[in-house]
């Protein structure tokens, strides 16, 4: 579990990175994160507002 907000920045950029740079070179590649549904929304539940940039950098949960 991600606990602090900084923490959770830096996974938020980590993976959107991954995704650009991936996908700069294989559009069909597909950023699948596992166990990372705290980092969907601001508050970790569904109660808080989407991390867009972050859902936008991910294709799907697993």
């Amino acid at each position: 579990m991600i606990r602090d907000k900084e923490d959770r920045q830096e996974m938020h950029s980590f993976v959107q990175e991954i995704s650009i740079d991936s996908k700069s070179i294989n559009p069909d590649f597909i950023i699948i994160p596992q166990k990372g549904t705290e980092l969907l929304s601001t508050t970790r539940d569904d109660n808080g507002s989407p991390e867009m940039e972050y859902i936008n950098a991910i294709d799907r949960m697993g």
